[in-house]
């Protein structure tokens, strides 16, 4: 149980770090055209 919510942390930690990846992303390309 334990071990589980550790991983749906990790989880949801890494799919915020990817959000904030592709908004910075949409910002390059934005700014690049």
């Amino acid at each position: 149980y334990k071990l589980c919510s550790w991983l749906a942390l990790i989880f949801c930690a890494q799919s915020l770090a990817n959000m904030k990846n592709m908004e910075t992303d949409l910002r390059q390309m934005s700014m690049a055209f």
